[in-house]
């Protein structure tokens, strides 16, 4: 091969193709420092999973994106229940004050209904079962309080 004609284009290419370990982690030490064979060590078997995988990607990147994705949906799905749960908290709050809400007319009612049948009613006199006059009653008698007048 004559290396005049070398084109810059096709020498990239038959460095990428051929590359040589010894010269990159020469080139990438003033760059990477004391991280260069550690970086060279990974970047190798990347690119050795890489050449046995099909389609081109190492497994290493294809498993950890599979992670990234399962977390994610592990995220989504525990976010989605604290919404449900919530949720559930306010319509469980709503329930309890209409409840409180029913509870307080009940015993308000009822009080007021006590209140009527002790205090107020017993100054008119009920209609009794036989009584001649019905509410009208004129006998202290018949009446509890005695003549309404």
């Amino acid at each position: 091969m004559d290396l005049k004609r070398l084109t810059k284009g096709s020498f990239l290419f038959l460095v990428l193709q051929f590359p040589d370990p010894r010269v990159m982690q020469i080139n990438l030490t003033g760059f990477l420092e004391k991280r260069t064979p550690e970086f060279m060590k990974d970047l190798w078997t990347m690119l050795l999973s890489a050449q046995e995988g099909t389609g081109g990607i190492p497994q290493e990147i294809l498993e950890k994106k599979k992670r990234e994705l399962l977390q994610k949906r592990e995220e989504e799905e525990l976010i989605s229940k604290r919404i449900r749960d919530a949720e559930t908290e306010a319509r469980k709050r709503k329930e309890e004050e209409e409840q409180r809400k029913v509870n307080f007319l009940y015993y308000f009612l009822t009080f007021f209904f006590l209140l009527l049948f002790f205090f107020v009613l017993p100054d008119f006199c009920l209609p009794l079962a036989g009584h001649p006059e019905g509410s009208k009653c004129a006998s202290k008698a018949s009446c509890r309080r005695g003549s309404v007048g």
